[in-house]
Protein backbone atom coordinates (compact mmCIF):
# COMPACT_ATOMS: atom_id res chain seq x y z
CA UNK A 1 0.00 0.00 0.00
CA UNK A 2 1.42 2.97 -1.16
CA UNK A 3 2.25 5.66 1.68
CA UNK A 4 0.26 8.48 0.24
CA UNK A 5 -2.76 6.89 0.63
CA UNK A 6 -2.44 6.66 4.73
CA UNK A 7 -0.12 10.15 5.17
CA UNK A 8 -2.39 12.07 2.78
CA UNK A 9 -5.98 11.19 4.62
CA UNK A 10 -3.67 11.28 8.41
CA UNK A 11 -2.61 14.74 7.62
CA UNK A 12 -6.17 15.99 6.56
CA UNK A 13 -7.72 14.64 10.03
CA UNK A 14 -4.91 16.31 12.03
CA UNK A 15 -4.93 19.31 9.83
CA UNK A 16 -8.74 19.73 10.40
CA UNK A 17 -8.50 19.23 14.26
CA UNK A 18 -6.07 22.33 14.18
CA UNK A 19 -8.52 23.97 12.04
CA UNK A 20 -10.97 23.38 14.70
CA UNK A 21 -8.65 24.05 17.83
CA UNK A 22 -7.78 27.50 16.38
CA UNK A 23 -11.54 28.65 16.30
CA UNK A 24 -12.08 28.16 19.41
CA UNK A 25 -13.47 31.18 21.33
CA UNK A 26 -10.97 31.26 24.27
CA UNK A 27 -7.69 30.65 21.42
CA UNK A 28 -9.18 32.42 18.50
CA UNK A 29 -9.39 35.70 21.06
CA UNK A 30 -6.43 35.79 23.27
CA UNK A 31 -4.07 38.23 23.09
CA UNK A 32 -1.56 37.41 25.93
CA UNK A 33 -0.47 34.69 27.93
CA UNK A 34 -0.27 30.79 27.25
CA UNK A 35 -3.87 30.82 25.24
CA UNK A 36 -1.59 33.23 22.58
CA UNK A 37 1.05 31.13 22.51
CA UNK A 38 -1.44 28.09 21.96
CA UNK A 39 -3.58 29.57 19.32
CA UNK A 40 -0.34 30.59 17.33
CA UNK A 41 1.05 27.34 17.35
CA UNK A 42 -1.87 25.61 16.60
CA UNK A 43 -2.83 28.27 13.77
CA UNK A 44 0.70 28.05 12.19
CA UNK A 45 1.01 24.42 12.21
CA UNK A 46 -2.57 24.19 10.53
CA UNK A 47 -1.03 26.41 7.57
CA UNK A 48 2.44 23.86 7.51
CA UNK A 49 0.14 21.08 8.17
CA UNK A 50 -1.61 22.69 4.57
CA UNK A 51 1.03 23.47 2.45
CA UNK A 52 2.76 20.20 3.09
CA UNK A 53 -1.09 18.44 2.53
CA UNK A 54 -1.05 20.68 -1.24
CA UNK A 55 2.46 19.38 -2.06
CA UNK A 56 1.89 15.70 -1.23
CA UNK A 57 -1.31 15.90 -3.32
CA UNK A 58 0.36 17.13 -6.35
CA UNK A 59 3.18 14.85 -6.33
CA UNK A 60 0.95 11.77 -5.62
CA UNK A 61 -0.92 13.43 -8.57
CA UNK A 62 1.94 13.72 -10.76
CA UNK A 63 2.79 10.42 -10.04
CA UNK A 64 -0.52 9.15 -10.49
CA UNK A 65 -0.54 10.65 -14.33
CA UNK A 66 2.78 10.14 -15.46
CA UNK A 67 2.13 6.25 -14.80
CA UNK A 68 -1.35 6.33 -16.48
CA UNK A 69 0.67 8.24 -19.74
CA UNK A 70 3.25 5.55 -19.37
CA UNK A 71 0.75 2.66 -19.62
CA UNK A 72 -0.97 4.55 -22.65
CA UNK A 73 1.91 5.35 -24.83
CA UNK A 74 3.52 1.52 -24.39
Amino acid sequence: MPRSRILLPALTGVDLVLFLTSGIPRFRDATSGADLVISDVVWFGFLAGLLTLVLLAAVALTRRLRVTHQGETR
